[in-house]
C-alpha cells in the first residue's frame, strides 16, 4: 500500500490573477508531482507482490469551487486526475487507486486560528463538528483493506458536508 499523504495547503489567499509562477509550481511540485513520483516508485514493488492499494489524500477542494484558492483547487484536481488514469493503467496488475477527499480537518495548523474562524468552520459543517485525522483513516483503513477490493478509481468525500 502507499499512502500520499503530502501536500501543500493554502498558506494566503489568492486568486489566480495574482498568483505568482513560483506559486503555481509549489503547489503543482508537491500536491501532483510528489503523489506521481512515489506512485512511479511504488508501483513496481506493488506489481511484484502481486496488487496493493494506492491511496491519494486529496481535498474536496478538487470538486468544488472556492473563492481564492484556485491555484490550490487544481493542484488537487490534477491530482485526481491521477487517480483516475492510474486505476484504468494498473487494475490489470491488481493494484486499485483511490482518493479521500477531506473537508476541513482539525489538524495542527488549524489549532491557532481566531476564534471567529473556527466558529465559520464549524457552521458549514451540518454534523455539527470539524473532522478528525481518524475520520481520514478510517477511509484509508478501508481503502487499504481486502474489503474494497472491487473499488478502484473512486473519490471518497470525507468532509461532514458534501457530497462529490
Amino acid at each position: 500500500m502507499l499512502v500520499n499523504n503530502a501536500g501543500k495547503n493554502p498558506v494566503r489567499q489568492f486568486t489566480i490573477e495574482d498568483a505568482t509562477e513560483e506559486e503555481w509550481d509549489q503547489y503543482r511540485a508537491i500536491n501532483a508531482k510528489g503523489s506521481f513520483l512515489a506512485s512511479k516508485y511504488a508501483i513496481p514493488e506493488l506489481r511484484k507482490s502481486g496488487g496493493g492499494s494506492i491511496i491519494m489524500i486529496s481535498s474536496i477542494s478538487a470538486h468544488i469551487g472556492q473563492a481564492n484558492v484556485g491555484v490550490y483547487n487544481s493542484s488537487k484536481a490534477a491530482q485526481e486526475g491521477l487517480v483516475r488514469a492510474m486505476a484504468v493503467d494498473f487494475a490489470k496488475d491488481k493494484i486499485r487507486v483511490n482518493a479521500i477527499c477531506p473537508g476541513w480537518v482539525m489538524v495542527e495548523n488549524l489549532r491557532k486560528p481566531r476564534e471567529k474562524i473556527m466558529d465559520y468552520i464549524e457552521s458549514i459543517h451540518p454534523i455539527g463538528r470539524i473532522g478528525s485525522p481518524e475520520d481520514i483513516a478510517w477511509a484509508a483503513i478501508y481503502l487499504a483493506s481486502d474489503e474494497s477490493t472491487w473499488v478502484t478509481g473512486a473519490s471518497f468525500a470525507i468532509d461532514g458536508y458534501t457530497a462529490v
